[in-house]
């Protein structure tokens, strides 16, 4: 759900307003990270929910037997918010959502649990 959302968005935004907006919390991150610590450490305890989100995620997955249980980890699930936010990126500088089409089958290998 969340990689779909995210690519409903851009296709939503990008249909309405002609420009594919890309991520507000990653484009926070990319251009105030380094400036404001305040708005660094917010946004850093924002990610760190999303991946604890995605590392429940993955864990159910793993106990249903959809992906590998040595895959249902953190840092499996930092590199799938990785994946989606650099896609968002690439979608962005293109301007064309189209970029984020295989985002699913990509990220199910990254998680093995699938082939693209």
């Amino acid at each position: 759900r969340l990689l779909e959302g995210m690519a409903d968005v851009q296709r939503d935004t990008r249909a309405e307003s002609g420009a594919v907006a890309g991520c507000l919390l990653g484009n926070l991150a990319l251009e105030l990270s380094t400036q404001e610590p305040e708005v660094r450490a917010r946004l850093e305890r924002v990610f760190d929910e999303q991946v604890g989100l995605v590392t429940a995620t993955l864990r159910e997955a793993a106990d249903s037997g959809a992906v590998p249980a040595e895959r249902a980890t953190p840092e499996t699930a930092r590199a799938v918010i990785a994946q989606l936010e650099g896609l968002v990126l690439f979608a962005k500088l293109k301007n064309d959502p189209s970029v984020l089409d295989g985002l699913w089958p990509h990220t199910l290998l990254l998680v093995g649990g699938g082939r693209a």
